[in-house]
């Protein structure tokens, strides 16, 4: 009796070392964007990470994109106490003479008179003004060149490559599409108050409704986008930054050097729905593989346990048979009682997996959730005409 009962055993245990390897069932691959811009780049907010390149090191005019180191450096400026958006800055002579972009005809800042902080930084990212630019640099750093140096260095210090020579744009200088993708997300990342701003589909001032440059919103819409800014020379071709957030996952696109104003926000839009889907595929691989380990250590468990249960069993049978009868009720008692807690340590293992299961599964219904408030874009409320004039 007792050679059978290890013989049992034995049979009993052999599987219990056999190697087993989970399936692995990882998402379909996301197929890179065809596009027709010169350089590209899309990037995950949240982790920097980089999901699409197109000559994205190159270097590049980037025309008004330019504006956005401007506008890093104005917020650089309010986080250190020096600046508010209420303060008030003068527009200088030199100021005025700008060159006045297209949304801005009719609208020009006039030489001596003062507008708030606020007002200049929708002037620079809505309608794109570069007296605007000229005006907060001169108030800034006491000169247009001073602020210019204060870009590159800015630049440098963020690892980032520019050559900038103004602080609007309008005479060529270069930079790369890398720079401006990764510039973009970090003034989000610091300063999310810019969204505030790019996200306007027109401002008023001096009494006129002022359209935003950025027609993802108007006559190319994409109906997730929150900004960026456009850059548009002769040297620079036509170029765009943009961010859009969509179930919680925000992403950065920049596209430089497009052959005209359609395939600029085409490519835009292309790029951004790539970004959603690439960073939905890689969220789904990260998650099966945190549900294939949580499955490999439940079943590098299970043998064990399962060892002892069936040791306990062989226990059992031998020591039925070799114990006097008078003892035998109180072996009994002692066995099952061993049973019993090998039962609960297997049912908390099964109860964690439960857990764990449940948890990835509620995760990925977070983000099916649409979150509506992107799904829309608001036309600014902002009035801007009450500026004032110093005599």
């Amino acid at each position: 009796m007792i050679k059978k009962a290890f013989s049992f055993i034995a049979i009993i245990l052999l599987p219990l070392f056999t190697p087993v390897v989970p399936l692995q069932i990882y998402a379909d691959d996301v197929q890179p964007p065809d596009i027709n811009s010169q350089a590209a780049i899309v990037i995950d907010f949240d982790t920097g990470d980089v999901l699409f390149e197109k000559d994205a090191h190159a270097a590049k005019v980037p025309a008004s994109l330019t504006k956005i180191m401007t506008t890093f450096i104005v917020y650089e400026e309010i986080e250190n106490g020096n600046l508010a958006l209420d303060t008030l800055i003068p527009i200088s002579d030199y100021a005025s003479e700008q060159y006045t972009s297209p949304n801005m005809e009719g609208n020009p800042l006039v030489n001596g008179s003062f507008h708030s902080l606020d007002t200049l930084l929708h002037l620079i990212m809505v309608p794109s003004s570069n007296g605007a630019c000229v005006a907060v640099a001169e108030y800034i750093s006491g000169s247009e060149d001073a602020f210019v140096s204060r870009m590159n260095d800015t630049a440098k210090g963020l690892g980032l490559f520019s050559d900038f020579k103004n602080p609007h744009g309008v005479y060529a200088h270069d930079t790369n599409a890398y720079s401006m993708g990764m510039l973009v997300r970090e003034l989000i990342l610091r300063y999310p108050d810019v969204l505030r701003i790019t996200s306007s589909r027109s401002i008023q001032f001096g009494g006129r409704t002022v359209l935003n440059t950025n027609l993802l919103y108007t006559r190319f819409p994409y109906a997730y986008a929150d900004g960026f800014k456009t850059g548009t020379s002769s040297e620079a071709g036509f170029c765009l930054s943009s961010t859009a957030m969509r179930a919680g996952k925000r992403i950065v696109a920049v596209v430089m050097g497009a052959p005209d104003d359609e395939v600029r926000y085409e490519d835009s839009r292309v790029l951004l729905e790539y970004g959603f889907d690439e960073t939905k595929r890689r969220d789904e691989i990260m998650k099966t593989a945190e549900s294939d380990k949580a499955e490999q250590d439940l079943i590098s468990i299970i043998p064990a346990i399962t060892l002892l249960a069936v040791l306990a069993f062989g226990i059992y049978i031998v020591g039925i048979h070799s114990i006097l009868p008078s003892r035998k009720r109180k072996y009994e008692e002692g066995v099952m009682q061993a049973i019993e807690s090998l039962k609960a340590s297997i049912d908390i293992l099964v109860g964690r997996e439960e857990l764990m299961s449940e948890a990835l599964r509620q995760s990925n219904d977070d983000q099916t959730a649409i979150d509506v408030k992107h799904l829309t874009t608001h036309e600014s409320n902002l009035d801007f005409g009450s500026s004032l004039k110093e005599s």
